[in-house]
């Protein structure tokens, strides 16, 4: 909004813009210099620091167990059980995701993934946002009790 009003009408002889959805310009809103500052102001209240910081944490050794997969090698949206939390990553493993979309690892609930895990913190300005999570590399697959079926 500020770079589509204001420096036209600083630099040079542009007094005003008029703006208004095409096949519609008798809704049309004309924006003057008088309103730079109010513009100003407005877009001053919006802007909370908003530079955000990333720090990334590799933990070596992470057990998870397989809550939800991706089909073939896709590596994003993965989902994890760690302990009672559930957690998303991306698997950056190419072999294991290789090995899974040939059908020689098959996933399930009850397996266990050791991992190294990059966690990646993010904060906004003061705003502690959601971490992301990468497998970057699986270390041991280990294939948990399978159920049994039942003869009918």
């Amino acid at each position: 909004m500020y770079n589509i009003f204001i420096p036209p009408m600083e630099q040079g002889n542009i007094k005003d813009i008029k703006t208004y959805i095409e096949g519609d310009e008798n809704k049309a809103v004309t924006v003057t210099r008088e309103d730079i500052p109010v513009i100003r102001e407005f877009i001053s209240s919006l802007q909370v620091d908003a530079t955000e910081k990333i720090k990334d944490t590799l933990h070596n050794g992470v057990f998870l167990n397989p809550k939800r997969g991706a089909f073939g090698d896709d590596p994003k949206d993965w989902s994890f059980w760690r302990g009672d939390q559930i957690i998303t990553a991306t698997i950056r493993d190419r072999d294991f995701l290789k090995r899974y979309a040939r059908g020689e690892t098959r996933l399930n609930e009850s397996d266990l993934l050791i991992v190294d895990l990059l966690e990646r913190q993010r904060v906004k300005g003061t705003k502690v946002l959601k971490p992301l999570y990468e497998v970057v590399r699986v270390i041991d697959y280990q294939k948990g009790p399978e159920q049994t079926r039942l003869d009918t």
